[in-house]
């Protein structure tokens, strides 16, 4: 495996600041900005009681600390994708499911990746949502508390003219080169300097947001073929797309960042 980074354990929920504008890969920070556990809520109100979590949708970022910073993607059923990010460095990737209780009361459960370590462990976050205007996160055993703002950019709908064409990505601090191909139909090809090759599909979420589903297989020689699937942002200039995706008992996650490669 050299496209994706193999965990052994179980992990949290993602911030990822590469999928609302694209970053680098790799790195680690001392900050997690993810808890271990969901955390306390500020004044979650005095009544209990499940609520629409659709009202929580969207690209939320904002800084963690003076040296991390954290993007959190709500999708419309709930699905939560949390990725940490220090300068170009990506830190933390984080998959999971987000409730609402008492209209604003927010949490969320799942798994988080350490990408510098590999360390996999169960993880959330929680804090109290203003739709579309703001997500404080509140404070953990290790992290600060922090408030993310809304993007509004998520209300413009994915387009597959954004994504067709090349892009180029590395792994490993440059060791291993990604080629990637996407077709004007979603349909995604790609090779690595290291002879794995990717087959799958890049596809505009059903609910006209700018976020694309992204299904992907992974064949490597001397291994079994490997599939994933998740999801993939494009930056405002269209010259950098960001992908996450775990296997579907997510035992297994990673992202990246490509880079178009402009044609001749």
């Amino acid at each position: 495996m050299d496209f994706l980074i193999q965990w052994r354990h179980a992990v949290s929920a993602l911030a990822l600041a590469s999928l609302v504008a694209c970053g680098g890969g790799g790195g680690g920070s001392a900050t997690s900005g993810v808890g271990t556990g969901t955390g306390t809520v500020a004044n979650p109100g005095s009544s209990s009681g499940a609520a629409d979590v659709s009202t929580a949708q969207g690209f939320w970022s904002g800084p963690v600390d003076a040296q991390t910073s954290a993007s959190v993607i709500v999708l419309p059923d709930g699905s939560t994708w949390v990725v940490l990010q220090s300068a170009t460095t990506l830190n933390n990737l984080a998959r999971g499911t987000a409730t609402l209780s008492n209209a604003n009361a927010f949490s969320v459960s799942g798994r988080s990746y350490n990408l510098a370590t590999g360390v996999v462990s169960s993880a959330g976050l929680s804090g109290i949502l203003v739709p579309k205007a703001s997500l404080s996160v509140a404070a953990t055993s290790n992290s600060p508390a922090y408030t993310l703002t809304y993007n509004k950019a998520y209300e413009t709908p994915a387009k597959l003219a954004d994504v067709a064409g090349r892009w180029s990505a590395t792994r490993g601090a440059g060791a291993v080169q990604l080629s990637l191909d996407i077709s004007a139909s979603g349909a995604l090809t790609g090779s690595s300097s290291t002879a794995c090759t990717y087959a799958g599909t890049l596809m505009p979420h059903a609910n006209a947001i700018a976020v694309f589903n992204l299904s992907l297989t992974e064949t490597c020689l001397g291994t079994p073929a490997q599939t994933y699937s998740g999801i993939a942002t494009t930056n405002t200039a269209t010259n950098g797309l960001s992908m996450a995706f775990t296997t579907a008992d997510q035992a297994t996650g990673s992202a990246i960042q490509a880079t178009r490669v402009p044609v001749p």
